[in-house]
């Protein structure tokens, strides 16, 4: 697949699950925050994973993402910009 869809990864993280993902050409930066399968066969592997352990999956890929995406280094300058925020 191409670009990897930051909406969806979003969502997902922010209603509570993680995100298992198939093989993307341009995922970054999320393929530093959730997980991309390198292969059809890795995917299945690692959503059957998931449904086991998808709490400390979200928690861990949740955590980077607030880190990494703030909100306010992904829409502070818009809202700055438009007189929201200083």
């Amino acid at each position: 697949m191409g670009l990897v869809s930051s909406s969806r990864c979003n969502t997902a993280l922010c209603v509570g699950r993680p995100v298992i993902a198939e093989p993307h050409e341009l995922s970054a930066p999320w393929d530093q925050i959730v997980s991309f399968a390198s292969s059809t066969d890795h995917f299945y592997n690692l959503a059957v994973m998931a449904r086991m352990n998808w709490q400390s999956l979200w928690y861990d890929q949740f955590k980077r993402f607030r880190e990494m995406l703030p909100a306010d280094a992904c829409i502070g300058k818009a809202l700055r910009d438009i007189g929201v925020m200083r």
